[in-house]
């Protein structure tokens, strides 16, 4: 499925592609955010490409393991350069583009991987590419992520972590405590089932520490500048009773039981499956130290996959696929040309990105207390952020004009 926007398209233009990502495509990702700004700048023409397996582009029709062989970034990638390749042919002459126009990828996140992997592997096709906070290393055990969400928060209030590492020593002991401390646990965490139920059970228990740190993660990964603030003034007022209250105030950001069951987990099976066969990117607790404990290990992420998709699904197979994924592309290495990576200092996946220049002809944006894809946004438009958005538009020109 695609979408289309030629509103700011004139005769022999670029075209811009955005690439989708693990999720469903609309119609506003043709009409929002710093691409079409950049498109409205250069006359391109812009198209939204949703992912195989994604929203509405169901080749199969069901995501059986059967079908699901065939959900890959080798299968994106084809998906794409077949697009290119229709788009450039005379049935599509509405436009005039045809062999000879130059197309810009664009993608955030995975589907920013997928923007400069696209440029990688199509480079007759593909011009050049923006890549916002793209993770083009894959990795299993991912325990930088937690170590950077802890970092950020700390640049925030060291106090705001103390407190969140205390709180999580007192989770531990009242787990570790008989009927009455994990009675104490329940009333304290509100949590939806009781603990005593699952005391023996380390994937409800590291479902438990997960369904705590989700709010940290997710404040610090779309910050927007706001809600690593917000948590942090929860959890350094005393009057929010002691830092168990608070840290239960802040997992329970919606107010209702904080929910700890591990099958209802197993959700977006399409990315799960991508994780457990191509990237990994098991954001565990291994990191030493973790101001969250050490409750989610890495071998809860590889239990998960041997659940959902079988046996095989090992620790070394799962090793295995992951660094196929870094051999194909090339990891930090990638040997690429007219790719701009962009990434936020706030973001936990910049861990896994590109933060300084190694390449010239493959230049990196790295912006200091920025989050996750901030760059592609129309929010906190900054007088920095407008500065890096003049930069990328100065490379797509370059681009454009070679």
């Amino acid at each position: 499925r695609y979408f289309i926007n030629d509103a700011f398209y004139s005769d022999n233009g670029p075209v811009f592609l955005f690439i989708g990502g693990e999720g469903e495509l609309s119609s506003d990702w043709v009409k929002e955010g710093a691409w079409i700004r950049y498109a409205e700048e250069h006359h391109a023409l812009c198209i939204a490409v949703e992912h195989r397996f994604y929203g509405k582009s169901q080749p199969t029709g069901d995501l059986t393991m059967e079908s699901l062989q065939y959900l890959s970034s080798k299968q994106a990638l084809n998906d794409l350069r077949w697009f290119i390749q229709y788009m450039n042919s005379d049935y599509n002459m509405k436009y005039g583009i045809d062999e000879n126009t130059k197309w810009i990828a664009f993608g955030g996140s995975y589907s920013g991987n997928l923007a400069a992997w696209l440029r990688l592997k199509s480079p007759d096709l593909v011009h050049g590419a923006v890549a916002s906070s793209a993770p083009i290393l894959a990795k299993v055990d991912f325990s930088d992520y937690f170590r950077v969400v802890a970092e950020s928060i700390r640049t925030y209030s060291s106090k705001c972590i103390n407190v969140t590492s205390q709180a999580i020593d007192k989770v531990n002991e009242l787990i570790q405590g008989g009927t009455r401390e994990q009675q104490v646990l329940d009333d304290k965490l509100h949590l939806c089932e009781p603990i005593q139920n699952f005391v023996n059970n380390s994937k409800y228990l590291s479902t438990l520490y997960v369904a705590i740190t989700d709010n940290f993660a997710g404040a610090v990964q779309y910050d927007l500048s706001t809600r690593i603030g917000s948590i942090c003034n929860v959890l350094t007022t005393k009057e929010g009773g002691e830092p168990i209250d608070r840290l239960s105030t802040v997992a329970r950001s919606d107010g209702g039981c904080l929910d700890f069951n591990y099958n209802k987990t197993i959700a977006n099976r399409q990315w799960i499956y991508q994780t457990c066969t191509e990237f990994g990117y098991f954001q565990s607790s291994s990191a030493h130290p973790s101001f969250f404990g050490h409750g989610f290990p890495v071998e809860y992420y590889i239990g998960m996959c041997s659940d959902i998709f079988g046996q095989q699904f090992t620790a070394d197979y799962i090793t295995s696929q992951v660094d196929n994924t870094n051999r194909y592309y090339g990891g930090l290495d990638i040997n690429v040309t007219n790719v701009v990576f962009v990434h936020g200092s706030i973001d936990p996946w910049h861990a896994l990105g590109l933060t300084k220049t190694r390449n010239p002809k493959a230049p990196v944006i790295y912006i200091k207390g920025t989050s996750h894809c901030e760059d592609m946004g129309d929010i906190n438009v900054t007088p920095e952020m407008e500065a890096v958005r003049r930069k990328i538009s100065k490379y797509i020109k370059k681009w454009l004009l070679n």
